[in-house]
């Protein structure tokens, strides 16, 4: 199962505080990750060796996207998951109602 991968919309996006956003609404998607692993899909979607873009396992919608960060979020199966500091914080009040 692929993990979906959204990069938060808003140029200021390191001066909000992430648990003010709402999702899906200020978010974008940017790619489709074929890993299980949060962790995994985190480096692949981050450029360190080349353009993340270009990695196996990844389809980004577009070309020039920035490297995921704290605060985007990723969707696993029926879970949201937004990008802490440390890991991952399961966003259970970003499921649909």
């Amino acid at each position: 199962m692929p993990i979906v991968v959204y990069h938060m919309k808003s140029d200021d996006c390191f001066r909000i505080d992430p648990k003010e956003l709402n999702f899906p609404e200020d978010f974008e998607m940017v790619a489709v990750v074929d890993t299980e692993n949060l962790g995994k899909a985190f480096e692949l979607t981050n450029t360190i060796e080349r353009l993340w873009t270009e990695n196996e396992d990844v389809t980004a919608s577009r070309e020039q996207l920035r490297s995921t960060s704290v605060g985007d979020a990723m969707v696993k199966g029926d879970k949201i998951f937004q990008v802490a500091g440390i890991g991952f914080t399961e966003r259970e009040d970003w499921l649909p109602k």
